[in-house]
């Protein structure tokens, strides 16, 4: 009777970024739920893992730069962010009373976010249109969504097009 060993996998996540640091994690998650021995290795050709994202502090603010932050009212993020064992450093947009909010900074000052303001659909109006984050022409072109036709299909739409 043959004896069939199961032979270790290895599997390449390319990319550190957030995207790829969360495959490898799900991976590596997954197998040892399984009993499955997989080795996982981020191949990353940046000196620093975590593609895009960056923390910068400047003039007592704490500023990200890259694709986006999470919202904490989708637990998933703060889930991965405890199970990987950073839950202790989530920085919240309230932290500081003095500086409560997010901002943007734009043209060498900080700009809150206009009221209202959900991820990129704006829920009021007049606060996004009395906000200097958009030229007279851009908000002229956000007020076309009202009366532009829905995009319908199912192709997939990149965040980069869509935005523009």
């Amino acid at each position: 009777m043959a004896t069939h060993r199961m032979s270790r996998k290895t599997v390449a996540v390319i990319g550190a970024g957030i995207s790829g640091l969360a495959a490898a994690y799900t991976l590596e998650k997954a197998a040892a739920n399984r009993g499955m021995d997989l080795r996982v290795i981020v191949l990353e050709s940046a000196t620093e893992v975590g593609g895009k994202i960056d923390t910068v502090y400047r003039d007592g603010f704490t500023i990200e730069r890259g694709p986006d932050i999470f919202l904490a009212r989708k637990p998933e993020g703060i889930r991965l962010c405890e199970a990987v064992g950073l839950g202790d450093e989530i920085v919240g947009t309230n932290a500081d009373p003095k500086r409560k909010g997010s901002r943007i900074y734009f043209k060498g000052s900080f700009y809150p976010l206009p009221e209202g303001l959900s991820g990129l659909v704006p829920a009021r109006l007049g606060p996004l249109a009395r906000s200097p984050l958009l030229s007279p022409a851009g908000k002229m072109r956000a007020a076309l969504d009202f009366v532009l036709p829905v995009r319908y299909g199912d192709d997939d739409e990149s965040v980069g097009a869509f935005i523009t």
